[in-house]
């Protein structure tokens, strides 16, 4: 008799884990759907914005060290358009200093600059910063043919909030094409 209770025991055992490992799969379906449906909203939303960040235009960008009060003192020298149909109070950048005899470039850094008045639709700005060199690899030995690149990668408003930013990161696209795989019925052309 003990033993008809145990296979009774085991088999019910069985028949509930079958039915909650379903259920937990439906649940896994179900929370990845729904993640793949916020990383497809946020890649259309940064593809969007991609769009218009490209109307916004460095149309003049230049590193070099001058003298300074403390010796050499990093410069950047920008010209922008703003060539989207709102006013810019604050950009933020991504710039890479590169020779075309090196491989590695002598730095890769981000700043922002809040623009005092802002930026009009259709407006050009020349703009020089002196960034703060014990902060970041400002201070390079860089050659006077180096070729300093920099891309509009966020701008703020007249309110300070986002009007267009580049957010969906390779962390997002990587996830996404794992969820893909997995889920290859929530693929959206």
């Amino acid at each position: 008799m003990k033993y008809v209770y145990l296979i009774l025991f085991l088999y019910v055992g069985i028949f509930f884990c079958q039915k909650r490992s379903k259920g937990s799969t439906e649940t896994n379906k179900q929370e990845a759907k729904s993640e793949i449906d916020d990383l497809y909203a946020s890649r259309d939303q940064s593809i969007k914005d991609l769009l218009e960040l490209s109307k916004v235009q460095v149309l003049k960008s230049r590193f070099y060290m001058r003298e300074g009060i403390l010796g050499d003192e990093p410069i950047i020298d920008l010209k922008i358009k703003n060539g989207s149909t709102s006013p810019i109070a604050t950009l933020f950048f991504k710039s890479t200093l590169t020779s075309t005899n090196r491989s590695v470039p002598w730095f890769k850094e981000d700043f922002n600059y809040t623009i005092p008045g802002g930026i009009e639709p259709n407006e050009e700005q020349s703009i020089i910063l002196v960034p703060n060199e014990f902060t970041g690899n400002w201070k390079v030995d860089a050659p006077k043919d180096a070729i300093f690149t920099v891309q509009v990668v966020k701008v703020l408003g007249v309110d300070e909030k986002s009007l267009y930013a580049s957010n969906f990161s390779d962390e997002d696209k990587k996830r996404l094409e794992t969820l893909l795989k997995s889920y290859p019925e929530f693929i959206k052309n």
